[in-house]
C-alpha cells in the first residue's frame, strides 16, 4: 500500500502596505487673493483613500495644526492625512507653502496716494493725508522743491511761496510691502490783512526825531514803505 501523507493547513497574513511615496504640495498666492477653493496637489495616494488636510505656521509645534486655512502673510505647512484603506495603512505627508505680502499699489485694484491741499503764506501748514494705505504701515513725509530737479527730499516742512513736491513713505507692515506715494502742491503769496498801521494823535515839534508811523505784522521778509505829505492850510498835497 502506498502511503498517504497528510498535510495540515497554516495560516498567514498579508499585511497593508505603507504609503511610502505620499506627498503633498500646495501653490501659495498673495495675501487677499486667497482661491475659494483650496486645492492642494496629493501623489501616491494608492487607492485613493479619505484625505483630510491641517495647516500650522512653519516649525511650530505639531499640536497647533487645525484645519482653518491660513490668511495672513506668512509660510505654512501643510499636512494630509490619508485614512486606511483595503491594502493600504493610514499615513500622512507634509509640504510647505506661502502667503506672500501684497503691494499697496496695483493698477486696478488698489493704490497708494498722498495729497496737500497747500497753504498761505503766513498760515499754518496743512498736514498731507495718505489713502490706499491698507496695512496701516508708519508713514514719514518729506518735502522737495518741484521746481530744481536737484533738490532732495527733506522732512523740514516747506515755508517759503513756490511749488513743491510730498513724498509719503509708507513702511512695510504684516500683510502689505511698503510704498510711496508723491503729489505737487503750491504755497501760494499771503495776505496783508494782518498788516496794522497806527500814528500818533499828535506831535509838538521839539527838534528832535519822532515815530511818526509805527507799522504791526509785517510778515518775515516784506519790507514797508512809508510816504507822506505836507498838510497845509488844513488841505491834503
Amino acid at each position: 500500500y502506498a502511503s498517504l501523507t497528510r498535510y495540515q493547513p497554516k495560516s498567514f497574513e498579508i499585511t497593508k502596505a505603507q504609503l511610502e511615496n505620499l506627498a503633498v504640495s500646495l501653490e501659495g498666492w498673495m495675501y487677499g487673493e486667497q482661491p475659494e477653493e483650496i486645492e492642494a496637489t496629493v501623489e501616491g495616494n494608492e487607492e485613493e483613500g479619505d484625505m483630510t488636510f491641517y495647516y500650522k505656521v512653519k516649525d511650530a509645534d505639531d499640536n497647533t495644526y487645525t484645519s482653518v486655512v491660513p490668511e495672513n502673510a506668512g509660510i505654512y505647512t501643510i499636512k494630509v492625512e490619508v485614512a486606511e484603506t483595503a491594502n493600504y495603512a493610514a499615513g500622512s505627508a507634509t509640504a510647505d507653502f506661502t502667503i506672500g505680502k501684497a503691494y499697496l499699489t496695483v493698477e486696478g485694484v488698489r493704490e497708494l496716494t498722498v495729497s496737500n491741499t497747500g497753504w498761505k503764506y503766513g498760515e499754518e501748514p496743512k498736514a498731507p493725508s495718505v489713502d490706499g494705505n491698507l496695512g496701516n504701515g508708519t508713514v514719514t513725509y518729506t518735502y522737495k522743491d518741484a521746481e530744481d530737479d536737484e533738490a532732495e527730499f527733506s522732512e523740514d516742512v516747506p515755508t517759503n511761496v513756490g511749488s513743491y513736491i510730498v513724498k509719503a513713505t509708507v513702511a512695510e507692515s504684516a500683510n502689505y510691502f511698503g510704498g510711496e506715494a508723491y503729489n505737487e502742491f503750491s504755497i501760494e503769496k499771503g495776505d496783508l490783512t494782518m498788516v496794522s498801521a497806527s500814528v500818533p494823535e499828535e506831535l509838538v515839534y521839539d527838534d528832535t526825531d519822532h515815530q511818526l508811523i509805527t507799522v504791526s505784522n509785517v510778515p518775515e521778509g516784506a519790507t514797508a514803505k512809508y510816504y507822506w505829505s505836507e498838510i497845509s492850510e488844513g488841505e491834503y498835497e
